[in-house]
């Protein structure tokens, strides 16, 4: 046989499936094999290969065994001449597999030969060709040096900077996403070295390679996709784990140099922690980095304008106009939470960042307006401030997407109504949204703690709204639907799916429904029981916080999200079928508003 395809697979099944299609279409002209070999995946994988792929070689092991010996078992299978080690997500042609098959059977002398890899947007990966990873190559590289001299071949040796990434060059070392041997040359050095559990081991089997006189080519003229990081989540403490684990493994069995070593795995576990904290900080705490970005622009703004303007580098130092500005942050952290800027894996987050800044600018450039002369900071410094975080915010929009990074997704769905989701899964795991997606039975759901899941996925036999409602509850997020599958008013953030996440669950919904409660019972309980009946029958319940102006329509829902019961709620004529479950539903500031301005007029 010419080829073996070795592909280990961990929860990435609708990424594999994609993989499979294209392995299959890539060695069709040669006399190969496809060994998959899964971890103790959850996501019904294996049911899914031997239907869908019977010439499939498919090998389950009982628990994670992880990269190195995962691969050594399906390696231990392989009948094929060469080996093609492949990650489950990526996406291949028959281009790039002939191309190395070629060089390879027209070289003995070359070991091992790798691809260029690209991301699903197209971007260069530069992991496609590496240098080996001496002391002051990972310098550069943990500290960012290598970035600011990206050709050179002394600062960014790591990544080979100074080769041509779309030409073949002999690198030091090779990628594991996509690696092609002779299974001979691989059996001789003994293969991934087990102790690596994930992370480094293919470095240390370029070394090893190298040490027996081959040759590492890197082809730059091919190309594959490579969706790197979903088998993981990426900014999970287990990624990190994981990750500065397998660099730990190399340091201690290439440098030899005590003080080399003792510096380097120092160095290893302080980027370990920062790199963890960073993570946590950028995908946990949008708040904290908001207020900080808005607060250094204000500061910043002042600084310039007191000096080029005022020619006072103290102009700003007076109490009333420090007042000031802790008022103007403090209100734009106000209008983003009321925006809905803060709403977990929403495509409109960064679009509300910019609407909530602007019209937080028009409010206080009114209140500005009212202030006595020597109260007046300067309106330049609203405007400046305005115009930088406005476009600052939803910059900063692009560090917390987590889009690609690993979203747990389970499915609920009986067979058939997966087979009919199977597709619109699979565009969405491609496009970098989902990472993790498991699949089990409405019957079995009850039984799966459903709160480990970003979103779950579930099929037409479950949609009924008492379903709909309990998993809203169990999970952080969204409850995903296909397109039309339910007829009632949806946000609909991931392509192919409509969203149901009851906006009155949220910390942002159930505050504003508060807030914007009391405001409403100062300003309108005061004069409006004069000529409103209802109000006056119910005043005292009102006044007592027993009863808010605005909630469900009796009778309701028990399992929705609870709120005090309502004078006026949702009227019928909103289009849906059950009035207190699309209020939910749909929940916004407006929302109560406007119900409150058409009973006031009625």
């Amino acid at each position: 046989m010419d080829l073996s395809v070795v592909i280990l697979h961990y929860n990435v099944r609708y990424l594999l499936e994609s993989c499979l299609d294209s392995v299959i279409d890539a060695v069709k002209s040669l006399d190969s094999e496809i060994i998959v070999v899964d971890n103790a995946s959850s996501d019904g994988v294996a049911f899914m290969v031997q239907n869908k792929y019977p010439s499939v070689h498919f090998i389950s092991n009982l628990k994670n065994e992880g990269y190195s010996k995962g691969n050594n078992i399906g390696v231990k299978a392989a009948t094929g001449k060469y080996l093609l080690i492949l990650n489950p997500d990526t996406i291949v042609n028959e281009s790039a597999v002939l191309t190395c098959f070629n060089t390879l059977v027209s070289d003995h002398q070359i070991g091992a030969v790798g691809v260029k890899m690209a991301d699903a947007n197209g971007h260069y990966l530069e992991e496609s060709k590496r240098g080996f990873p001496d002391l002051f190559s990972s310098i550069c590289k943990f500290t960012g040096i290598h970035k600011l001299f990206y050709k050179s071949n002394f600062f960014n040796h790591y990544y080979k900077g100074n080769l041509d990434k779309d030409k073949s060059n002999e690198v030091e070392v090779l990628t594991g996403a996509f690696l092609m041997m002779p299974t001979e040359l691989y059996n001789s050095i003994g293969g991934f070295d087990e102790s690596f559990f994930m992370y480094g081991e293919d470095i240390d089997l370029s070394v090893r390679i190298k040490k027996e006189g081959k040759r590492l080519i890197y082809q730059g003229e091919e190309c594959i996709v490579h969706l790197k990081g979903r088998s993981s989540t990426s900014h999970s403490m287990e990624y990190v784990h994981a990750f500065y684990n397998g660099m730990k493994v190399f340091v201690k069995k290439y440098y030899r140099h005590p003080l080399s070593r003792g510096l380097i795995l120092m160095g290893i576990q302080i980027s370990a922690i920062l790199s963890w904290i960073k993570r946590q900080i950028f995908f946990r705490s949008k708040l904290l980095l908001d207020s900080i970005l808005i607060a250094g622009v204000i500061y910043l703004v002042q600084f310039i304008w007191a000096r080029s303007w005022f020619h006072d580098k103290n102009y700003f130092h007076h109490t009333a106009f420090v007042l000031n500005a802790i008022g103007y942050g403090l209100f734009w952290m106000i209008c983003l939470f009321f925006f809905e800027a803060y709403t977990p894996h929403d495509n409109h987050t960064k679009r509300n960042a910019f609407k909530a800044i602007w019209i937080g600018a028009f409010f206080i450039l009114l209140f500005y307006s009212i202030l006595p002369e020597h109260y007046r900071s300067s309106r330049a410094v609203i405007l400046f401030s305005t115009v930088i975080i406005s476009i600052g915010i939803p910059l900063l929009r692009d560090l917390y997407d987590q889009t690609g990074y690993g979203l747990k997704v389970m499915v609920v769905a009986s067979p058939e109504e997966e087979i009919e989701l199977n597709e619109i899964i699979k565009q969405a795991a491609r496009s970098n949204i989902f990472s993790f997606v498991n699949q089990i039975s409405p019957e079995k759901a009850e039984q799966v703690p459903l709160s480990d899941y970003s979103h779950i996925v579930i099929g037409k036999s479950s949609t009924q709204k008492a379903n709909i409602i309990r998993w809203n509850q169990l999970t952080p997020h969204q409850v995903l639907l296909k397109k039309g599958q339910e007829n009632t008013s949806l946000s609909q953030t991931i392509p192919g799916f409509d969203c149901v996440s009851f906006k009155l669950a949220s910390r942002q919904g159930k505050w504003s429904h508060r807030l914007l409660q009391i405001l409403l019972k100062l300003c309108l309980l005061p004069w409006i029981w004069i000529n409103h009946s209802e109000i006056r029958k119910n005043y005292w319940k009102l006044i007592s916080g027993q009863m808010n102006l605005i909630g469900y329509k009796a009778p309701y829902e028990v399992n929705l999200p609870r709120i005090k019961p309502g004078l006026w709620s949702l009227p019928d004529s909103f289009g849906g079928s059950d009035p207190n479950y699309d209020y939910a539903l749909n929940y916004s500031s407006g929302l109560d508003l406007s119900i409150t301005l058409a009973n006031l007029i009625h």
